[in-house]
């Protein structure tokens, strides 16, 4: 069975290398979420660089985007200063308590086709092709 035969596969995993050695591997399902069938995937791939190092990437992808682990790029700073780690321990727990920061399973899901307010129109703009 191709998965094309009767709809999506609900599991699937692959893993193969490319001609210039890159090597890939993913697995997944489908979940429903919001009542919309989502490919939930984790996986992983590296490749050789022009600097002769090898170089892995490790990601998940859900309902909230890509989301990729990479050990080669620069990682966020620390705070190496006590009142610097206890100001930034507040504005996080300000913005929790504030409604913002809340795992995604305790959002409601948004609502179809509300996407706020309209743009203006683009016939309302002032013409800027007329010489002064």
């Amino acid at each position: 069975m191709t998965g094309l035969d009767s709809g999506p596969l609900p599991t699937f995993n692959y893993m193969f290398k490319t001609a210039n050695d890159i090597n890939v591997m993913a697995e997944g399902e489908l979940r429903n979420i919001c009542d919309e069938d989502v490919s939930v995937m984790k996986g992983s791939y590296d490749y050789v660089g022009p600097d002769g190092n090898t170089y892995k990437v490790d990601w998940y992808a859900d309902e909230t985007g890509f989301h990729p682990t990479l050990d080669h790029l620069p990682q966020p700073v620390k705070p190496d200063h006590p009142e610097v780690a206890a100001a930034v321990a507040a504005q996080l727990a300000f913005a929790a308590s504030e409604g913002y920061g809340a795992p995604a399973a305790d959002n409601p899901c948004p609502s179809k086709g509300d996407y706020g307010a309209p743009l203006p129109a683009y016939d309302s703009l002032p013409d800027y092709s007329k010489k002064i």
